[in-house]
């Protein structure tokens, strides 16, 4: 079990607006925001990234259109397109990552981060997770195993 800070939340992306913005609030879900808030408390070294099914890898100030498109569909971006953008972006190789997604989007990114930490994957539902997601928010740490 880990309680040291991470090195980089990795979060999905969701329901979105109908204009262009900001990644960071694109994404207008309550699972998201649940998702993003949980990663801010986190404090990564790296800070957080969200996994768009469209684009991949995404820094949150990055300005996206709308999308309709969920992990696992058709035309959405595949795990080695994942990798590519972390190595690029110099996320690769880091040794504590935490991946906050249901499980689509954890499968997608372990493509880049096969390590990382990703206890919502193997949470029971959508409530659950957002228990989950609320006690990390107010601890500010995130408890979970590498293999999780």
């Amino acid at each position: 079990m880990t309680t040291r800070r991470p090195e980089l939340v990795v979060i999905s992306g969701g329901k979105n607006l109908r204009q262009l913005a900001p990644a960071c609030l694109l994404y207008t879900g309550s699972y998201f925001r649940a998702c993003r808030d949980a990663a801010r408390s986190l404090r990564a070294t790296h800070g957080y990234r969200i996994l768009s099914a469209l684009h991949g890898i995404v820094d949150p100030r990055t300005e996206l259109d709308p999308y309709d498109l969920r992990m696992g569909q058709s035309g959405c971006v595949t795990g080695s397109t994942v990798r590519a953008q972390a190595e690029t972006a110099g996320l690769l190789n880091l040794p504590n990552v935490i991946i906050r997604a249901s499980r689509a989007y954890v499968e997608t990114a372990r493509t880049a981060w096969p390590d990382a930490c990703a206890p919502l994957a193997a949470a029971p539902g959508l409530g659950h997770q957002l228990v989950l997601l609320s006690k990390i928010q107010m601890r500010g740490s995130a408890e979970c195993t590498p293999s999780a």
